[in-house]
């Protein structure tokens, strides 16, 4: 017996002769009103005979068959490899965690995703495997744009280099304690930050400053002294002169 098929002309959906379109839900004798036979004359219009229907394959295993239409690169898969294995339950998208075995991860998963995602999940029908793996590859893209507009933001916050103040013979600034007086400095803020200075402070106001910011003075008689220098040449060097109460420091971060 050949069994006859009807195309809906709503959305084109083609399936067994009926009043009702099975996807949209579009009744045809209203459709067409006033029409002789109403889903009758349509159906004669639309219908022929089919072989066999297309089996749906999705969700029955590595072996199952994968249509051709579903085939070809996933960039959702490539992109948030990982993230994109567990939604669409292909563990083995999971690798990309591994060191090294991670660095190719997300080629094969480009290439091989769409197979596995069809062969692991049952999808109703071709168009709606398209549909979501199309939403997981805008995402997928978004998320690249965003890591790289993230990334030029951080790498200009790290090499921004403001523009360098000074002045000389100041009686205050507000990055020190309002004991000190005379104060003349050059500084620098930004990556690779400078801060430059010498002032009259107290011995005592000087000793409580040195103690907040770390700096483990050396007791030299007439002097206090502390200098650390790292490997990149980043460091501070700190003098202070008992009989002047003067303070020099030399600071820099590279």
């Amino acid at each position: 017996m050949v069994e006859q098929t009807i195309t809906c002309p709503r959305c084109d959906f083609e399936q067994a002769s009926s009043d009702e379109c099975l996807k949209c839900g579009v009744v045809f004798s209203k459709l067409f009103p006033g029409q002789a036979g109403n889903a009758s004359d349509h159906q004669r219009r639309h219908e022929r005979p089919v072989g066999p229907r297309v089996e749906n394959t999705s969700g029955k295993g590595r072996d199952a068959f994968v249509p051709p239409q579903i085939r070809g690169w996933n960039w959702g898969a490539f992109f948030l490899n990982f993230l994109w294995a567990i939604g669409n339950r292909t563990w083995i998208g999971l690798l990309t965690l591994v060191p090294y075995i991670g660095l190719v991860m997300p080629f094969i998963l480009g290439f091989k995703g769409s197979a596995w995602a069809w062969q692991n999940n049952r999808w109703e029908t071709i168009d709606h495997f398209k549909r979501v793996q199309r939403k997981w590859a805008a995402w997928g893209f978004a998320a690249v744009l965003l890591f790289f507009v993230g990334s030029t933001g951080i790498v200009h916050l790290m090499f921004w280099q403001g523009e360098p103040t000074s002045g000389e013979h100041l009686t205050s600034v507000d990055w020190l304690p309002q004991s000190a007086t005379d104060i003349s400095f050059y500084k620098k803020d930004g990556f690779g930050w400078i801060r430059n200075y010498d002032c009259l402070i107290p011995e005592k106001n000087f000793l409580i400053m040195a103690k907040k910011r770390g700096w483990e003075m050396k007791d030299e008689g007439p002097n206090y002294y502390y200098e650390k220098w790292h490997r990149n040449g980043g460091g501070a060097s700190v003098h202070y002169d008992k009989e002047t109460q003067r303070l020099t420091v030399h600071s820099n971060h590279r």
